[in-house]
């Protein structure tokens, strides 16, 4: 995972490489970000000192949306 403040460009364009490479890997993502989003809610409330129920229970975004060039969660 890239260390820097344009990691989430850096995961998304190796995101976006992988699945260009091999595109039937695109029909586990659903169940990926399923199986990642409770790990990213525990590194979340780590790094910001709050506890896991200031997040919501389920990713609110779409996969299109997290793996979107331009978009960013306000």
């Amino acid at each position: 995972m890239a260390g820097t403040a344009n990691a989430p460009v850096e995961e998304r364009n190796d995101i976006a490489r992988l699945l260009k490479e091999t595109p039937s890997l695109r029909r586990f993502l659903a169940e990926e970000l399923g199986a990642a989003y409770p790990e990213a809610v525990e590194w979340a409330a780590d790094e910001s000192g709050l506890g896991d129920e200031a997040f919501p229970g389920e990713c609110g975004y779409s996969i299109d949306e997290l793996l979107g060039r331009d978009y960013w969660p306000q």
